[in-house]
């Protein structure tokens, strides 16, 4: 019987690493979205002030964000500064 405990422990630690293992490559994946997601909205943010993009796609960006970005809250009056300041700049070019 030993040996059948034996196996059956260690088939327990191999379950206990693959979970770890599992969790791990979770919060990696997540880690990796994250970054690009912060890349691709720092390239929305040039293109927003780059003054060679047509003020019409510059409005797409925005309205198609818009659609993400929370209701109500911090997210929500950032953008809205956002939008301001491309309002703004609009005006002045």
């Amino acid at each position: 019987m030993s040996k059948i405990e034996d196996l059956k422990a260690k088939k327990a630690q191999i379950e206990k690493r693959i979970s770890q293992l599992q969790i791990q490559h979770s919060v990696a994946e997540r880690k990796a979205e994250t970054h690009v997601k912060a890349a691709l909205g720092g390239a929305v943010l040039v293109v927003l002030n780059d003054p060679k993009v047509s003020h019409t796609f510059k409005r797409h960006l925005l309205d198609v964000a818009n659609a993400g970005v929370q209701a109500s809250g911090l997210g929500r009056e950032k953008f809205e500064e956002l939008k301001t300041r491309f309002t703004k700049l609009t005006e002045v070019q």
